[in-house]
């Protein structure tokens, strides 16, 4: 990837805005770009955070396994987030995220030191504040998933999930979401065969459309009406 491609992503995105253009070249010269044709395995359990990715393509997911061989895993991060800004605020070494760090197949990355991004808030420390921003809506969604995942249950529950696959990439306004049905499943707890039965009802409401490893709302506003408590 050219700088100047760095470049446009970098301005484009909105936790960088007003950056001056000094510093944003800063970043832009020490990004790199990373293309993954298969599934991988981009950080083991408790190995701390060195680089801030954008995903340009395909998605980023944590996944935690138990000794008895049982997975579960969180909402995917979709293309058009950063991830993840806990190597932006260092952890100590006894409280570093246990989760697994996989990146999908046919994914593209543009990646950025997080000591690079400490640097340039030193220069710039109205940046920490743009970060916390950002942190905190993430830090919302999770307990709005959290919240509803509770209250929720059938086909509410997986419309609601597939909102918050949408919102994380809100940046961007896609409505594409990269996830098998399979890894779905088991994000919601809920069997393969109960999920393809709720998403075949919302894609026969024409809220979304379902395609091969990916889902496409269709109705933003309709699917947030039908999945109200």
């Amino acid at each position: 990837m050219k700088e100047e491609h760095a470049l446009e992503i970098i301005r484009a995105t909105r936790t960088f805005r007003n950056l001056p253009a000094n510093l944003v070249d800063k970043l832009a010269h020490s990004a790199r770009y990373e293309h993954y044709r298969q599934e991988h395995l981009l950080l083991q359990a408790a190995q701390p955070w060195e680089n801030l990715c954008f995903v340009i393509s395909g998605f980023i997911e944590a996944r935690q396994r138990t000794v008895n061989g049982l997975e579960t895993s969180v909402l995917p991060v979709q293309a058009g987030a950063w991830v993840s800004w806990s190597g932006i605020f260092p952890v100590q070494t006894n409280n570093l995220i246990r989760s697994e760090i996989w990146v999908s197949g046919k994914s593209q990355l543009l990646t950025i030191p997080c000591s690079q991004i400490r640097q340039v808030a030193r220069e710039w420390p109205q940046l920490y504040i743009q970060v916390i921003e950002e942190v905190n809506y993430l830090f919302y969604l999770m307990h709005d998933v959290v919240f509803f995942n509770n209250l929720l249950s059938g086909i509410k529950k997986v419309g609601r999930a597939l909102l918050y696959h949408n919102a994380v990439s809100s940046f961007k306004d896609s409505t594409i979401i990269n996830v098998t049905q399979e890894r779905l499943a088991q994000t919601l707890n809920i069997s393969r065969q109960t999920l393809s039965l709720h998403l075949k009802e919302l894609q026969q409401q024409k809220l979304i459309e379902v395609g091969y490893g990916r889902l496409t709302i269709l109705n933003i506003e309709g699917l947030r009406k039908y999945t109200v408590l």
